[in-house]
Order: structure tokens, then sequence, then C-alpha cells
């Protein structure tokens, strides 16, 4: 298998990992709660709404993966570097704070979870896929 596959590979799984995992930590009325990465992706794109763009990295993470498959150099480092700048615009949060649901209601952010972490780990591990030029092998 081709490098630049295995490490598209590893981003997908690691992706899949950050959705299983706590993302974010919130204060609800006094009290920690927190939300997985699957109840990020799912509802997340309601803070768009509140102006925090950091949602939007996911399309361009999936469409970014697809360039890479079609070896689409340029494009799919131009969308994985825009994916990585959004999922680093989520700091927004803090100022901002979370949508936690439909009501519209902004609670503040504590911290970034592991969930988090891993979702950029793999924007980032699919940006260094997007790099790599597989040479073919000569014996």
């Amino acid at each position: 298998m081709k490098l630049h596959l295995r490490f598209l590979l590893a981003a997908l799984a690691l992706f899949a990992v950050s959705l299983f995992l706590p993302a974010i930590t919130y204060d609800v009325s006094g009290t920690s709660d927190s939300s997985s990465g699957m109840s990020l992706l799912l509802m997340g794109w309601f803070d768009v709404f509140a102006g925090v763009a950091g949602w939007l990295a996911n399309p361009f993470f999936a469409f970014g993966c697809v360039a890479v498959l079609l070896r689409r150099k340029l494009t799919s480092i131009v969308l994985l570097s825009l994916s990585l700048l959004l999922a680093i615009s989520s700091v927004q949060l803090f100022s901002t704070g979370v949508m936690k649901d439909e009501s519209g209601a902004l609670y503040p952010l504590q911290h970034f979870s592991a969930g988090f972490y891993v979702w950029l780990a793999a924007i980032v591990v699919a940006l260094v896929a997007a790099f790599i030029k597989d040479k073919p092998l000569t014996t």
C-alpha cells in the first residue's frame, strides 16, 4: 500500500476515534457538562450561526481526503489547510460560548477535551498525506 494511503487511513481512523471521545467541556448552571465528537459533528453546525466557523472544518476535511485519494495534490493541500485553520478557529468558542442544543443558549466553554485534539491530529495527518509524493519502487 502506498504511503499516502496509509497516512490517509490513519487520518480517517483518528477522525472516527474522535467521534467517540469527549471533545469539549462547558459550564451549565455551575456544573460541568461535555459533548462527544459525534454530538458536535451532528449539532456543531448551530455554532456557525453564533459566528464560530470551526465546524466547517469537517466538510473541508472530507473533500480534502477525497482529493488526496484522487491525487489532486494542490487541491488537497488547499482544502486540508483550510480545514486546519477552521478547526483552530474553534478557540473562538472561549469568547462566544457553546450552543449545546437548538434553544440558542450559549454556555461558557471550560476546555477542549481529548476528542478535539484527536480531531485536530486527524486533519494534520491527512495534510501530511497530501504532501507525500509516492515514488515507484525500483529494484
